[in-house]
């Protein structure tokens, strides 16, 4: 079932229809998350899927040096080498190859972030 995963990495691409758009809508979406989790000094955080790479990349950026432990969850090795790929992983950040819906948080974390669901 991974390898399935691993083929819709074309459902991310840029040249897909309606890419821009959904970029555009996921930029200011992560800017609220980010405002909302330094707002209430998160520290612990669990992403449920790669997907653009849009959220996951911003919050590695610009939220995770707030955080003590970042975790992000996605069953396709090929969505998170892509996001390696676009970014460096800081050593607070540790991306998990398995379901979602599996996973088991090593602790309680303070919000966990899931967007859309293939």
């Amino acid at each position: 079932m991974a390898d399935k995963l691993n083929e819709m990495i074309e459902a991310y691409a840029e040249s897909r229809e309606f890419y821009r758009e959904t970029a555009l809508m996921l930029e200011w979406h992560v800017q609220r998350l980010i405002q909302t989790f330094r707002s209430r000094q998160y520290k612990t955080l669990i992403s449920l899927g790669v997907g653009h790479t849009v959220i996951s990349k911003t919050f590695i950026e610009n939220l995770a040096s707030a955080l003590d432990h970042y975790w992000i969850i996605d069953g396709s090795a090929a969505m998170l080498a892509e996001l390696k790929n676009r970014t460096t992983i800081p050593a607070n950040v540790r991306l998990v190859q398995d379901w979602f819906e599996h996973y088991r948080a090593e602790e309680k974390v303070d919000a966990v972030e899931m967007g859309f669901v293939l």
